[in-house]
């Protein structure tokens, strides 16, 4: 059974990330501890990890590179995890807050008995998934909720009203939305006269002229949005009065690039659980809606304890680094030292870490074998390129490569040196290096066409993860219509919104993209093409873990479009997806010939692909990770 997506902790996500350095101090003890007393982390802590982590080819990665590399890609953010948890150790003694240890293991036996198994098994689930020991977790995670939830307990008491919202902005009445925005006014409104007088060029207006890249691509579909789901109360009053098939007037100027927007009421859905079902779900309802006020009272609670503190950060300031070398930042006049937050980057990130220094260090040795050198100026072009793609130009027509830098950093979290050097540069040498090995074809020119201007087969469609369910619900699909006397197209909706495990059809009731010819997905693709409308497929299995059942609503007609009109425009697009496929083949060709010895996982890779275990004290030899992934 696999439980990895249930309990893995996001710990960016995490309440702030409220670290607590706890110590057992018996059933009935104080575990609350001063900042003083917990915070040093002796040197020989980072000792455990031997003098050399890696070699590729024969180089050596030290340890000291690793160390150096985890504090520059995640220092800033154990940083602020470790300031954070001084915050709240510092209001627990101010409040004489006690979280014992008893409370902490009763929180660890309930979350384990939600997931339906043992202790034991969630704690390993745990280890494996967050590289985090039963203490740690404890102490690291469950420890600063409990004690956040005490801080704020008076706060975060739950109304039936909050219930009754939470269950309509999940589970309740839904709206199918389409979107066009614009970036002024008079030009959402000659667009909205466009689309009034005829409703169904919507999608393709959208797909051309809106401004909002996402949807822009999906040709407005939104995902559906739910009462109490928006920030704005008055915008989401006036998308509910929409009927179906009705457009919306201009709305905005609204968001954060101040759009103007027109909406279009494609559908509107039932509740997903019925009103009279709500009371099997109302302990989750109420889980969830605690857990949105603990997030709210706790962001006010560390704004407030943050004006109140005295925080000098040393990390980020070469000067103090350089008065203070043993320091990474002092709160209130109390030391966090660099060596925590060394230790705590390489309990979390340094399997991972490694890995990737490992990755751009084969590139780097590729391009050093053909004499390729990549520039600074390589990189922005890089980057300019895909900001282009990205984004709206700026007035003067170039990219916005501010916000899709924003963006990026936020994707990956990481901070701009690295995201140069470990995303963008490692891509760069991969293109180059793999440049000679795309080749657009005729044959590939026939078969974009056809994907993109032939015929297409649009259906609702379910995913499955295991055969027997998928069998399950396909005779439901299959017996329901004639025992009910309905429709089946709309008891195919209720199944996908019940049993889908894909989150985009189970929102969207089975809601999925027209299905092409040369798609990529062969089986799943001759099944449509041979459906009449009204039809329900068999259970397509498309890849050894994952079954899909379609229902098939109607065929749509090829696009009178001529070969020779879009011919340049689909060799580009071919050539950039033939080119992630070269620059993939060529990193699997690296990975190949390289040997790699991984003395952190205790492995070593050979160009004779075996994978053979290496004994390293303290390592974990058991435990396979696999190859290093190329850089992102």
């Amino acid at each position: 059974m696999k439980m990895c997506s249930i309990v893995r902790i996001p710990f960016l996500l995490l309440l702030f990330t409220a670290i607590a350095a706890a110590q057992d101090a018996g059933p009935a003890g104080n575990v609350v501890q001063n900042i003083g007393e917990t915070n040093p982390i002796k040197k020989p802590a980072l000792d455990v990890y031997p003098e050399i982590v890696a070699e590729v080819n024969g180089e050596k990665i030290t340890r000291e590179e690793l160390i150096q590399e985890s504090l520059r890609t995640h220092g800033e953010e154990i940083l602020q995890r470790m300031l954070n948890r001084a915050l709240i150790l510092d209001e627990c003694k101010k409040q004489n807050v006690n979280i014992t240890r008893t409370e902490v293991d009763r929180e660890i036996e309930r979350l384990a008995k939600q997931f339906n198994i043992d202790r034991a098994q969630f704690l390993n689930i745990i280890r494996n998934d967050n590289n985090m020991s039963p203490d740690q977790y404890a102490n690291e995670v469950i420890w600063p909720r409990l004690a956040l939830e005490t801080l704020i307990y008076d706060k975060i008491k739950v109304s039936p009203e909050d219930v009754e919202k939470k269950y309509l902005s999940t589970y309740g009445p839904s709206l199918g939305l389409l979107m066009i925005a614009a970036s002024t006014k008079e030009k959402a409104e000659e667009i909205r006269g466009r689309v009034v007088k005829d409703p169904d060029s919507f999608g393709e207006i959208a797909k051309t002229e809106s401004t909002d890249m996402l949807t822009a691509s999906n040709k407005g579909r939104m995902q559906p949005v739910f009462q109490y789901s928006l920030p704005d109360p008055e915008l989401e009053k006036q998308l509910f009065a929409l009927k179906e098939g009705e457009i919306s007037p201009v709305i905005g100027p609204y968001g954060p690039q101040k759009n103007y927007m027109i909406f279009k009421c494609e559908r509107r859905y039932d509740s997903i659980v019925p009103k009279e079902k709500m009371d099997k779900i109302k302990e989750q309802l109420t889980a969830k809606a605690k857990a949105d006020k603990l997030k709210g009272e706790a962001q006010r609670l560390f704004e407030r304890l943050g004006k109140e503190a005295k925080v000098e950060n040393i990390l980020k300031n070469p000067e103090l680094r350089k008065q203070y070398p043993n320091l990474a930042a002092t709160i209130n006049g109390q030391p966090i030292y660099l060596e925590s937050v060394l230790e705590m980057c390489l309990n979390l990130y340094a399997r991972q870490d490694l890995e990737a220094m490992i990755s751009v260090r084969m590139i780097g040795q590729e391009c050093k074998k053909v004499q390729l050198a990549i520039s600074e100026q390589d990189l922005d072009t890089d980057i300019w390129v895909r900001a282009a793609e990205a984004t709206l130009p700026l007035p003067d027509g170039s990219p916005n490569i501010k916000e899709y830098m924003e963006a990026e950093l936020a994707k990956y979290e990481v901070p701009k040196e690295v995201y140069r050097t470990n995303i963008v540069l490692p891509g760069v040498a991969l293109k180059k290096l793999a440049a000679g090995l795309v080749k657009v074809t005729d044959e590939d020119i026939q078969k974009g066409f056809e994907a993109n201007f032939g015929p297409r087969v649009q259906c609702l469609g379910i995913v499955l993860k295991e055969e027997r369910r998928a069998r399950d619900v396909w005779q439901k699909a299959r017996t329901l219509p004639g025992k009910e006397n309905k429709k089946a197209e709309a008891v195919f909706e209720e199944l996908a919104a019940e049993y889908s495990i894909e989150p985009g059809s189970k929102q969207m009731r089975g809601k999925i993209p027209p299905i092409i010819k040369n798609g990529g997905q062969p089986k799943l693709e001759e099944e449509a093409f041979q459906l009449k409308p009204g039809e329900l497929s068999s259970v397509i299995q498309v890849d050894h873990d994952t079954f899909v059942i379609l229902f098939c609503q109607e065929i749509l007609p090829a696009k009178e479009v001529k070969l020779e009109q879009v011919k340049d425009s689909l060799m580009s697009d071919i050539r950039k997806k033939k080119e992630m496929i070269a620059i993939n083949e060529y990193y699997k060709g690296v990975m190949k010939r390289a040997t790699i010895i991984n003395y952190l996982t205790g492995e070593t890779y050979t160009p004779a692909e075996k994978t053979i275990p290496i004994n390293v004290p303290g390592s974990s030899p058991e435990k396979k990770n696999g190859n290093p992934a190329p850089a992102k």
